[in-house]
């Protein structure tokens, strides 16, 4: 559901999430060491600054580097526009978050990625991933589709979607709990009209999550199996 929810996003929030993914996720051998400020961002922050890229792996990218956009954005901002940093990709992304009317939206929609899989993708491949009974597979898409409907018809999406993920249980080393704190004050510090737009983004999110679900529920409702057989299935 990883791919389909993002293609919610916007062309420009497209873009930052890839330039992400060059600039800080970037890998020894993957050919995008000239671009690559990785290091750098790591020495600011005195740990490692945890963004990822999906050349190996497509599974929870957005989400992992939209927690620490979201955390690390003033680490981000002075290591991409410092005097050594000279690649096109670091005067792309500088640009993009010094345009604050920009970087608002932007900085939202990547959250949204954040939020969708807290609430909706994450608890659904931790069960379906895992070897488990047929009926534990059925419950578990009855959760998910319960979820997305629930946040599909509140009165506010973001909102509802924001108060699921934030109800979830988190490792106690985990910055997710930090992120959607964070991602919950820009949220209300954003104005009436950006929050319609956000909140039709996360709208749109989540119902390509649900197409997605009744694909694969078409095929898995009805097989012709008890419901304690084991399972091993991975629907990333």
């Amino acid at each position: 559901m990883c791919a389909q929810s993002a293609k919610a996003l916007s062309i420009e929030a497209e873009r930052v999430s890839n330039l992400l993914k060059v600039i800080f996720g970037s890998r020894k051998s993957d050919g995008f060491r000239r671009a690559c400020r990785k290091r750098a961002l790591e020495e600011v922050l005195n740990h490692p600054a945890g963004f990822q890229t999906d050349i190996g792996s497509r599974y929870g990218v957005r989400f992992n580097n939209g927690r620490c956009i979201v955390l690390y954005e003033s680490e981000v901002l002075s290591v991409i526009s410092g005097p050594d940093a000279n690649h096109a990709n670091h005067k792309a992304l500088t640009s993009v978050m010094t345009n604050k009317p920009l970087w608002t939206r932007i900085r939202l929609e990547l959250s949204v990625m954040v939020i969708v899989w807290v609430a909706v993708t994450g608890p659904f491949h931790t069960i379906v991933s895992k070897n488990v009974t047929y009926g534990e597979v059925k419950r578990c898409f009855t959760v998910a589709f319960a979820t997305i409907n629930a946040i599909k018809y509140a009165d506010c999406s973001f909102t509802r979607a924001m108060s699921t993920a934030e109800s979830m249980p988190h490792n106690n080393d985990s910055m997710t709990p930090e992120s959607l704190a964070q991602i919950n004050y820009h949220w209300q510090e954003a104005s009436v009209t950006m929050k319609k737009v956000i909140n039709k983004t996360l709208v749109e999110a989540v119902d390509k999550c649900y197409k997605k679900l009744e694909t694969d529920w078409e095929v898995m409702s009805n097989l012709p199996i008890p419901l304690n057989t084991r399972l091993p299935w991975d629907n990333r």
